[in-house]
């Protein structure tokens, strides 16, 4: 019959007891203190065993972990294996630095405008779990093995983790609530100034008031959106003023031409003159919306339209260059002649 795992610990303590207790005896006999200390440590060391046993056995194989678990051989060395797989992950560096290195990478992301939702999902896929799934496999391994220095600070920097990842939780929903107020204020600027450009542009002619509502409805939209990703901005500036430095700006600008472009050429007119007048109002950088609203008002022989282009691109501070303004100064001048012209002949 083949002894169980308990017996054998008896065996094997009681055999480590007589040997301690031989050379105990041996050694006060003879009075050889090296010998009498051997044997008093084997002693002790074989008390420590029998007071605190290790995991116990069970006469069918499976174990008994000292928080009362039942697990097969298989399933407790696999646990094993996993802690300890979980632990030297970790265990690279000395915990104080590790701590340090954490905190100031995730200061720099904050910094860099990432937000901490997403700073919390870096950090569960940097450790392979969430930290409450790290902190309980610690503390299994802390009941199921013998508790040392490395095992506590390991567990101290699970727990570190799960603070930080609470810290930026909070600083998430802080910031959410900031991010409602911000926007709420920009709602307000931004429907205060489609009020007012609304009622100059439809002063001017040349279109009805609801032409004008909906280029400025587009423009908000793209301003809203910029403005998501950078809402320090003024809600009043053009896009195109800040496109050079902003590349969600120029983004929205260059998308909204391009849809323009396409919806001119599909033969969509008034949706192509309202995404043109949103590319201009918003100070496009390019020369090409300008161009195509002076052309198509040129042809539908809306005289003052033209002009007013002409003059929104020469107007702009950054046109202040050679060719370009001197192509758009050509085509004004051009342009007031003819209407000179068709007024004298209409006299």
């Amino acid at each position: 019959m083949k002894p169980q795992p308990g017996a054998d610990r008896i065996i094997r303590n009681t055999v480590i007891a007589l040997i301690g207790l031989t050379l105990l005896y041996w050694g006060l006999s003879s009075g050889t203190t090296c010998t009498t200390v051997i044997g008093g440590l084997i002693l002790i060391a074989v008390a420590v065993l029998v007071i605190r046993p290790p995991i116990k056995h069970l006469p069918d194989g499976r174990l008994v972990t000292r928080d009362g678990e039942v697990l097969t051989q298989e399933e407790h060395f696999e646990r094993l294996g996993v802690l300890r797989t979980s632990t030297n992950r970790l265990m690279k560096d000395p915990y104080k630095d590790r701590k340090a290195q954490l905190d100031s990478e995730i200061r720099e992301m904050l910094e860099a405008g990432i937000s901490p939702q997403d700073i919390i999902v870096w950090l569960q896929e940097r450790f392979d779990a969430t930290e409450d799934e790290m902190i309980a496999a610690l503390r299994r391994a802390a009941r199921e093995e013998d508790v040392d220095k490395e095992t506590a600070a390991v567990l101290s920097y699970c727990q570190h983790i799960s603070q930080q990842m609470e810290n930026l939780r909070q600083l998430d929903r802080t910031a959410g609530a900031r991010t409602t107020e911000t926007r709420a204020r920009h709602d307000e600027v931004l429907r205060q100034w489609k009020t007012t450009w609304v009622s100059r542009m439809a002063a001017q002619g040349g279109h009805p008031p609801e032409f004008w509502e909906q280029v400025a409805d587009e423009i908000v939209a793209g301003r809203i959106e910029v403005l998501q990703r950078q809402p320090g901005q003024n809600p009043n500036t053009p896009l195109g003023w800040y496109a050079d430095s902003t590349p969600k700006a120029a983004e929205v600008l260059m998308q909204r031409n391009a849809v323009a472009t396409h919806e001119e050429k599909a033969g969509h007119l008034p949706d192509a003159l309202r995404l043109y007048e949103a590319c201009i109002a918003d100070a496009f950088q390019g020369t090409h919306p300008y161009n195509r609203l002076r052309i198509i008002y040129t042809r539908e022989k809306q005289l003052d339209d033209a002009i007013r282009v002409c003059a929104t691109y020469l107007d702009l501070p950054d046109r202040e260059h050679g060719q370009n303004k001197a192509h758009f100064l050509h085509h004004q001048n051009k342009l007031k002649a003819r209407k000179e012209r068709s007024t004298d002949r209409s006299n």
